[in-house]
């Protein structure tokens, strides 16, 4: 390891070959992320330089986000934390779909 200044870093060599040990780890007999990674990639792959019709997925993420800025404004009143969380979790969920 080389040290910089106060921080540690690794040898890239040593960091390349750990990111594909793990990339290898997490998609080694799982269709379920081999597909849902082929999906998202065609989705932004195909978004690029054209408007793209509003799927269910992008209709649900706006909703949710729309509900974050009430809820920002709501909050900032009442300084209530557990309907953002719910709803960040809710948005997380989409995500990871």
């Amino acid at each position: 390891m080389k040290k910089c200044g106060d921080s540690e870093t690794l040898e890239e060599e040593a960091l390349n070959r750990v990111v594909m040990e793990t990339i290898h780890r997490i998609t080694r007999n799982d269709g379920d992320f081999v597909g849902a990674f082929r999906h998202n990639v065609i989705r932004v792959i195909g978004s690029h330089g054209k408007e793209q019709e509003s799927d269910e997925y992008g209709d649900k993420m706006k909703a949710k986000q729309q509900e974050m800025v009430a809820l920002i404004a709501e909050n900032a009143k009442t300084d209530s934390y557990t309907t953002r969380r719910n709803l960040m979790n809710a948005i997380g969920a989409l995500q990871r779909k």
